[in-house]
């Protein structure tokens, strides 16, 4: 009784484990960002594609520091940021600083530019559509890999716990929640890019990003109603629905209002997504039986 009590609890935990190792690995791997964007173009064969995605995000990094820097002097002054003129105050009063900042993102900014252009002319031909369309594939890519990643681990802590003793089922869940994770990656990252404006409100960006990963949720939930009680199907793909699903919905709420640091986000979400899955598929196997009562 004891140990079904608890189940759930060991399948929570099994669940965070699983998303911290994919944290560790999909950033020690470089599969995140534009790195994962940059190493999917590579693979692809557009080594100056994947340059200019490094170079890109280099110029974007500049940018924020310096933007940082000139809205932390602003509070510091009691100035309003928007205001245009407060930025050339900010320049002539903090001289070194300011210009050591702009210079660094104008260096930035044009080995970008080169970047870009190299990348068009030696690798599409001039053809600024091509090369937009790669980026897309290379970006979509990444998208699909890391989410694959993260449902695979998640996916194998979860059934560590639930199929326990059980090897070919726990293998077996475990690659279906990877086959998962790549489907919700690639229909997130569909829905992402084809439904959401560049001047799109950041609601709608959660509720897009959320739905995309709540597929994931879905997919893992119905693996293990399937592997277990078939009674407790709908409640486990609800379940994992729910938590998937708060967890994207996390991912893009870090991103777009609590930090501009991409990792503290992901890392965050992925956290957050493994509590809520495990709570969301293990708490209604906390009475179940794992099988061991019909098959001892």
């Amino acid at each position: 009784m004891t140990d079904k009590k608890f189940t759930w609890i060991k399948v929570v935990a099994a669940a965070v484990i699983g998303a911290l190792l994919a944290i560790l690995l999909t950033e020690c791997l470089g599969l995140t960002g534009s790195r994962g964007e940059a190493f999917m173009a590579r693979r692809m064969g557009h080594e100056k594609l994947a340059v200019y995605i490094e170079k890109q995000q280099e110029s974007v990094d500049a940018m924020n520091d310096l933007n940082e820097a000139y809205e932390a002097y602003c509070d510091k002054n009691n100035m309003n940021p928007r205001e245009d003129s407060n930025m050339t105050v900010w320049m002539n009063k903090d001289t070194d600083n300011a210009a050591k900042l702009y210079a660094t993102y104008k260096k930035a900014e044009e080995a970008s530019v080169t970047a870009q252009d190299e990348s068009l002319q030696k690798e599409f031909s001039s053809n600024a559509s091509d090369l937009e369309r790669a980026y897309t594939k290379a970006s979509t890519g990444s998208a699909v890999l890391w989410s694959g990643v993260i449902a695979l681990l998640i996916g194998l802590g979860m059934a560590v716990v639930l199929e326990r003793r059980k090897t070919g089922k726990i293998l077996l869940c475990t690659i279906l929640s990877g086959v998962m994770g790549v489907l919700s990656g690639w229909f997130a990252q569909a829905l992402y890019t084809g439904l959401i404006p560049e001047d799109s409100d950041s609601m709608l960006s959660l509720l897009i990003r959320g739905f995309g990963w709540g597929i994931m949720g879905i997919g893992i939930g119905l693996i293990f109603g399937l592997a277990g009680d078939k009674k407790r199907i709908l409640p486990k793909v609800l379940g994992g629905f729910v938590g998937a699903f708060a967890g994207g919905a996390c991912f893009e709420f870090m991103t777009q209002i609590v930090t501009s640091n991409a990792m503290t986000a992901r890392s965050t979400a992925v956290i957050l997504t493994g509590v809520l899955l495990g709570i969301g598929v293990g708490l209604f196997t906390r009475h179940q039986d794992l099988g061991e009562t019909k098959n001892p």
